[in-house]
């Protein structure tokens, strides 16, 4: 729900602008809550994150001149989601990404980070500061194999690439993120400080 948030700033500042943040945070709760089948753990948590934006929107407006910024909902979105989260964890790059999978459906969640890169050879800079060692599909390396699942830093993790990203996935691979995943993210984000790299 907080990327819904962010996905929702654009340009604009007006009253409309900020109701739209709102909205895609409705929209992004009924599509978690359908997807897990309407799981009471899960709708209490979906309805606490909407529940804070649209307090904070009503907190902070004074019609009909003054209303919070799309951005600062979507700030407070993050921060209140933040605080619910297990642990005292401080990523700057990895973020939870949650997706359906199965029938019936159910949320899988991971955390997720991106590294931008320009052509194959920013691929195999990327993957050698990594320490993967894919091969090259031809004698140009042009085409490049995706490490997949691998070990980085000593982390267990799954690597691909597209569309100018190399994403790393470091989670366990079960429904939810565990303090354990986290602390797998904080060593990753640990080792790459400092190389130099585009990270989304």
């Amino acid at each position: 729900m907080a990327l819904a948030a962010r996905g929702a700033v654009g340009s604009a500042n007006d009253h409309d602008a900020a109701l739209s943040v709102a909205n895609s945070l409705a929209r992004a709760k009924a599509e978690i809550d359908i997807v897990t089948c309407h799981s009471h753990e899960v709708i209490s948590e979906t309805q606490s994150i909407l529940r804070a934006a649209q307090d904070f929107l009503e907190k902070n407006t004074i019609p009909p001149t003054e209303w919070p910024l799309p951005q600062e909902i979507a700030d407070e979105v993050e921060r209140f989601v933040t605080q619910r989260v297990p642990g005292p964890h401080m990523l700057k790059h990895f973020r939870i990404n949650c997706e359906p999978s199965g029938f019936p459906p159910q949320a899988i969640e991971s955390l997720e980070m991106s590294i931008e890169y320009s052509n194959a050879n920013d691929i195999l800079h990327i993957f050698d500061i990594l320490n993967v060692k894919p091969e090259a599909h031809d004698s140009t390396g042009a085409w490049i194999a995706e490490p997949r699942h691998c070990e980085i830093f000593g982390i267990k993790a799954y690597i691909s690439y597209n569309d100018g990203a190399i994403k790393i996935t470091a989670s366990h691979g079960a429904y939810d993120i565990t303090d354990i995943d986290y602390k797998n993210a904080e060593i990753i984000e640990a080792n790459l400080a400092g190389m130099n790299l585009k990270i989304r």
